[in-house]
């Protein structure tokens, strides 16, 4: 697995950036295609995974640290930050560096805690 940490913060940004985008479609859809009850029903699910999205979007993580990025990772998957982000501004490893390579051994990126070990 040859992903960088660039790759791994673009590709979780434009999944979440596609679900907005998708719920957001199905606002005008549901006011164009439905009337009364049902666009409610269609509306207020669309609402709330598009605001939920946004808000993942700002929640993702730097792997290493696990600090929050916010603004500097959603920037990262269309590549509209400028200047160019070479490195996480908290921990400082840089952004090109392999995935494997910046994940300390004990940190788990999917739970996004570092996991004690006991001695035996």
């Amino acid at each position: 697995m040859n992903e960088t940490i660039r790759d791994h913060i673009r590709r979780r940004e434009r999944r979440l950036l596609l679900i907005a985008l998708s719920a957001w479609l199905c606002i005008p859809s549901a006011l164009v295609v439905t009337e009364g009850r049902t666009q409610v029903l269609i509306l207020i699910p669309a609402v709330l995974v598009l605001a939920g999205a946004l808000v993942a979007g700002m929640l993702v993580r730097c792997p290493k640290c696990q600090t929050r990025l916010g603004e500097l990772g959603l920037g990262m998957a269309f590549n509209i930050a400028r200047p160019r982000a070479c490195f996480c501004p908290y921990c400082g490893v840089r952004f090109d560096t392999r995935l494997l390579l910046a994940v300390p051994p004990t940190a788990s990126p999917v739970l996004g805690h570092t996991r004690v070990d006991t001695p035996r």
